[in-house]
């Protein structure tokens, strides 16, 4: 079903030798020390650094417009004007490490947050410390880590103003610049209210001569119970009681993809095949959920534009993906719930024609963007590994280049890149040809623990995911021709990762290859934790 031998022996035809391949990809891993660390890019001239917004929502996947095209800021934002980047990976699909990954540039062997535990984080080089010493203003609100009660200081590191807690709709602590508090069921405890309510308070504050890092993290959409303690659904988030039954939302169509309706599993490992399957994932109770995000980020704007601040650059992303129902998972940890949504609205340097751009990129990379943006560089770590993302402002150099000034159906090549008249932004380049993926595994829910990588749009070899179980098993898909929501039985590829490729014989090469760019990786980290390869 997906590819022939014909294209795998042209694949072999491009590479003389597998070692050569091997030693391609290995030789664009991120190094482990600080002195090889790229310098950060310059703005371009007439481009100031601006205000960011780092809006972070929790539980969400890389999907199609269903959910956004209903939330009016959010839609006018990023799907009628900003940057949508359809290829972000996370490296590790759990909310702790997810979000280290976020705040250190850093892949989660070598921060060393590998489950829901905020203690294993260490806040002392991110980047709110660095963008702070930048001359940026910083604040945190909303989620920070799951179990944020057993870390010792409430007031991390770098950030100036903080509110953070550590999940739920109702019914929890917080910790307002390191002063404890209990929030109840009462309207205003709603914890996206609550977010709101102190983002703002602390914004009108703000030095105004200052640029502003406001990182937002609600704790939509992620499963949690009303203010009576009761779970809707199952694996449904809890929405403000006015946005219940919201006419907007009513209509949500459930999610289904070609993998919620896989019915042969036997070439996955095995707890998979046990699993109920999900052929349609319920998506109402997540839009509604959203509706107080979107209102929140309105306010946040109204309050800066009021101020008479430039637009800020704003991000939309979230701390992991999603199975929802993928070969019959509806929750995180696999290596099918990496893909992410991501989003940015900048129309100083991107404009405003909204652009598609498929180049691939991978969360540990936001981190040195926006230290580029600041003018400053990740690191050093006190744990001795480097920063292991790719800042891509010239990416968005190069996005801007093209788009500003664009309108809809415009056609434009700026040396190698070029905008198609559907906005799609080709030729952007970073010079990556793999990001890895990782996860260490559930006890409590039999889930093994897992690595693994994904090729990039830039290989030689094509798009591949390949995944190594503790387990021994191994999986090999061809995620051409993706995302997987816009691929159909019969097309050409399998984003979806219906057909497990790893026994393919014809290919041999390509699994070997990306079998020694997994083994070539710093795995001491890994080992401390029990997990061999």
């Amino acid at each position: 079903m997906i590819g022939a031998p014909a294209a795998a022996r042209a694949v072999r035809t491009r590479l003389s030798a597998i070692g050569v391949l091997v030693l391609l990809l290995v030789s664009l891993l991120p190094s482990t020390t600080d002195a090889a660390r790229p310098h950060a890019s310059a703005l371009p001239a007439g481009v100031k650094r601006p205000d960011i917004i780092v809006l972070l929502l929790d539980d969400l996947p890389a999907m199609d417009d269903r959910l956004w095209e209903r939330l009016p800021t959010i839609k006018r934002l990023f799907i009628d004007s900003g940057a949508r980047f359809t290829d972000v990976v996370g490296n590790d699909p759990l909310c702790c490490p997810g979000r280290a990954n976020l705040l250190t540039g850093q892949w989660s062997s070598h921060h060393g947050v590998y489950t829901n535990r905020a203690i294993l984080f260490d806040p002392r080089e991110t980047i709110a410390t660095e963008l702070h010493r930048a001359g940026y203003w910083t604040g945190i609100f909303g989620k920070y880590f799951n179990k944020t009660a057993g870390i010792s200081d409430k007031k991390p590191d770098g950030w100036d103003r903080t509110f953070i807690f550590s999940g739920r709709y109702w019914n929890y602590r917080g910790w307002v610049d390191g002063v404890a508090h209990s929030y109840g069921a009462k309207s205003a405890d709603y914890s996206t209210a609550r977010i709101r309510a102190y983002s703002r308070m602390a914004l009108a504050a703000a030095p105004p001569r200052r640029p502003r890092f406001l990182w937002l993290a609600p704790f939509a959409t992620h499963v949690g119970a009303d203010q009576q303690q009761v779970r809707l659904e199952p694996i449904q988030p809890a929405p403000q009681a006015r946005d219940r039954g919201a006419p907007v939302c009513a209509d949500t169509p459930d999610w289904s993809t070609a993998a919620n309706a896989e019915d042969d599993l036997s070439d996955k490992p095995p707890f998979f095949g046990a699993l109920t399957p999900m052929a349609e994932f319920p998506l109402v109770r997540h839009c509604e959920s959203l509706l107080s995000v979107d209102r929140m980020l309105a306010a946040t704007l109204a309050l800066l534009a009021a101020q008479g601040r430039p637009e800020p650059m704003i991000i939309l992303t979230a701390d992991n993906g999603m199975g929802w129902g993928a070969h019959r998972w509806a929750q995180k940890q696999v290596p099918y719930a990496t893909p992410v949504p991501f989003f940015i609205h900048w129309d100083a340097l991107l404009g405003s024609a909204p652009v598609q751009v498929p180049t691939t990129l991978t969360n540990v990379d936001l981190a040195p963007t926006l230290c580029a943006i600041a003018g400053c560089e990740m690191g050093p770590f006190p744990n001795g590994f480097g920063v292991d993302g790719i800042s891509f402002l010239p990416l968005l150099v190069d996005i801007g280049t093209v788009n500003r000034g664009a309108v809809h159906g415009q056609r434009r090549t700026v040396g190698s890149v070029r905008r198609t008249a559907s906005g799609r932004i080709l030729g952007a380049s970073l010079g990556r040809e793999v990001v890895f993926v990782e996860d260490a595994g559930r006890t409590q829910t039999n889930l093994p623990a897992w690595v693994g990588l994904r090729t990039t749009n830039e290989s030689p070899i094509g798009r591949w995911a390949y995944t190594e179980w503790v387990t021994g098993e191994i999986e090999l898909y061809d995620l051409s021709n993706g995302p997987c929501w816009t691929w159909q039985t019969g097309m050409t590829g399998d984003p979806c990762e219906l057909t497990n490729r790893a026994d393919d014989p014809d290919l041999a090469d390509i699994r070997d290859a990306l079998h020694a760019t997994l083994a070539a990786r710093d795995e001491a980290p890994l080992r401390l934790r029990g997990i061999t390869r």
